[in-house]
């Protein structure tokens, strides 16, 4: 399967519709949530998504960047939340991990935080 990587701005009619119809989003997947966090902090908000060879969204997360002064950027789905793993569509898995790594060192981000469950190599849970 032909796969891309990429930042969606949070009000994605994509996004949007794929949260609305995915079974196990929760209120925080939805924009509105991802939207207050940024305004509250200050915060860059996005979703960063994996979409299919015909542009459908298979996977994805909304995600802040958090930058403290000198201090290496970093995605967080998302601060302040206690728990928001990435959405994906039946199948798809083992692939997530490495697709999400791959688009933060593509992005020159430090580290990808998610608060929820992920398996596969290069995952350092936190705890």
């Amino acid at each position: 399967m032909d796969l891309t990587v990429g930042r969606r701005p949070l009000q994605d009619a994509g996004w949007s519709s794929f949260v609305a119809g995915h079974g196990s989003a929760l209120p925080f997947h939805h924009p509105s949530w991802a939207a207050t966090l940024a305004e509250c902090y200050g915060y860059d908000a996005f979703c960063v998504t994996v979409d299919d060879g015909a542009g459908r969204i298979v996977a994805g997360l909304p995600v802040l960047e958090v930058r403290r002064r000198r201090g290496p950027r970093r995605w967080v789905s998302l601060p302040f939340t206690d728990h928001c793993p990435p959405l994906a569509t039946e199948g798809f898995g083992a692939q997530l991990v490495p697709l999400l790594d791959g688009a933060r060192r593509r992005f020159g981000v430090d580290r990808l935080e998610v608060r929820g469950v992920l398996r596969g190599p290069g995952v350092h849970p936190d705890g």
